[in-house]
């Protein structure tokens, strides 16, 4: 899910038996990838972007939790051939409520904060097939502790004609990470995605199996109100704390301005995300 690794332990876990939950799985990428509960994988697979000439920017803020900051800048670039993508996605939350045992009242208050460096580059041999792979540092911080990593993301893309986009990924190979004396491993990502898109209504679904926990399956549509104006939702299966989530965006002369909403269960709240996207023409 999109909170921070460190959100999801406080709320699930307690202090003294932590299992290391990892947040960053499902980045969004922007709040159209979230509106449509990450169906496009834009958040997984590094060869999402291919096919695109000219470049690109998108800057998302996304608000949660009270006191949480969520922020995410990528920048993209691309011609016939290759394609390379930078991001950033920096994330805190402050007073977080600990316990070392179920009680009404939290025994103590503590930061967590999360920043996620990535770098990709992608090549496309053939007209409607790309491949890509990206890199990740990964830095993490739980009261005085901190851990950092360095991952992978691979993935392909496959356009059969202009309707259908077929994509696999796998992510977060690599590295360990150690919290207090434990060493744990990145918690291995598997997806797999289908689109059709046609001239007023696009949709499709999505698999992704974290080998940590069960799998879970995606189904998103997008609506194309007129040629400006875009509505969006998506549905999850196997999720505990998310079950839809919806949105829109405003599109205008490569430019891009869009909203998403998330309600979680068991008293989570809602996100709300909005961003802002640069599509050179």
């Amino acid at each position: 899910m999109a909170l921070i690794a460190i959100a999801l332990i406080a709320i699930s876990a307690a202090a003294k038996d932590i299992s290391y939950a990892a947040g960053y799985l499902l980045i969004p990428s922007s709040p159209c990838s979230d509106a449509l509960q990450g169906t496009d994988l834009a958040s997984l697979n590094p060869a999402h972007y291919a096919f695109y000439d000219g470049w690109g920017f998108g800057i998302t803020q996304a608000f949660h939790i009270a006191g949480e900051n969520q922020n995410n800048l990528s920048l993209r670039w691309g011609n016939q051939k290759l394609f390379a993508g930078l991001s950033a996605y920096i994330a805190s939350e402050n007073e977080i409520e600990g316990r070392t045992h179920p009680t009404e009242e939290p025994e103590y208050l503590f930061g967590a904060h999360q920043a996620v460096f990535t770098a990709s580059l992608g090549w496309s041999p053939k007209k409607a097939f790309a491949i890509a792979a990206a890199a990740k540092r990964i830095s993490e911080k739980i009261e005085l502790n901190e851990m950092n990593a360095t991952a992978f993301d691979i993935g392909a893309i496959v356009q059969p004609s202009d309707n259908i986009t077929v994509q696999i990924a796998a992510s977060n190979v690599g590295d360990k990470v150690r919290y207090k004396d434990v060493l744990y491993s990145l918690p291995l990502m598997y997806s797999a995605g289908l689109w059709l898109k046609y001239p007023i209504l696009s949709g499709g679904i999505s698999v992704q199996k974290p080998d940590i926990t069960p799998i879970r399956a995606t189904i998103a549509a997008e609506r194309n109100l007129t040629d400006w104006l875009f509505i969006r939702a998506g549905l999850i299966y196997g999720q505990d704390s998310r079950l839809f989530s919806a949105g829109a965006s405003f599109r205008y002369d490569g430019w891009e301005f869009s909203y998403s909403f998330v309600p979680y269960r068991n008293g989570l709240g809602i996100r709300h995300s909005i961003g802002l996207e640069y599509h050179s023409l």
